[in-house]
């Protein structure tokens, strides 16, 4: 009697055990995850490289096109280009790129762009993340503004003026949101923000508040 009682919770147990490993895989293919599959896998359609930087090594923005490794700054035809145009905005302090980037200009309308300020960034794009509709929290808790559609990519950048880095720099890492728009694709939430929209938590409510 006594062996059949803990021969059946042994069973109860695994099945538990079972099902909780099945849920967390299930929740964790829904979620996208840090580094999804088919958005990390599949190239840019502009630049031909894959959108995460799997080997970690930083790419260099300079202050003009000729000086960066991004070969789309300033288009906005994929959600990469709008957040490398975002990165090189900011450091170059181009109001013009800032806007295009940003979704407020068109990017037929950019004109040369010189800057004294002599400084390079590296970054490295760590995840990507697209939102399903599924993904999209209440909106009650929408801080952001999510919509389906939406991508969000988590970069880390550091000072790469006088070396090329190898480490982010403190407090350096952030979050582009890119939706479609009227150009093409717009950064909505950007450089500034230190939040890692690829989170996969970030599908559930205790997250979202400000």
């Amino acid at each position: 009697m006594i062996k059949a009682l803990f021969y059946s919770m042994g069973i109860a147990f695994a099945t538990v055990c079972l099902l909780s490993v099945v849920l967390l895989c299930a929740g964790a293919a829904r979620a996208g995850g840090a580094a999804p599959g088919g958005a990390s896998a599949a190239p840019d359609k502009i630049s031909g490289r894959p959108m995460v930087d799997v080997n970690g090594r930083f790419r260099i923005i300079g202050q003009t096109d000729t000086q960066s490794e991004s070969t789309c700054i300033g288009r906005v035809d994929t959600p990469l280009c709008v957040a490398e145009t975002a990165v090189a905005a900011t450091e170059r302090q181009d109001m013009q790129l800032q806007d295009i980037a940003y979704g407020k200009a068109d990017p037929k309308t950019r004109k040369p762009f010189t800057s004294d300020i002599g400084s390079k960034v590296g970054y490295r794009i760590v995840s990507v993340r697209r939102f399903a509709p599924y993904d999209v929290p209440a909106e009650r808790f929408n801080v952001f503004g999510i919509k389906a559609g939406d991508v969000a990519i988590y970069i880390e950048t550091c000072n790469a003026t006088y070396k090329r880095c190898t480490q982010p720099s403190l407090k350096s890492d952030f979050s582009v949101l890119a939706r479609k728009g009227k150009y093409g694709w717009h950064a909505v939430v950007g450089v500034g923000d230190q939040r890692d929209l690829t989170d996969p938590r970030y599908n559930s409510s205790q997250y979202w508040h400000k």
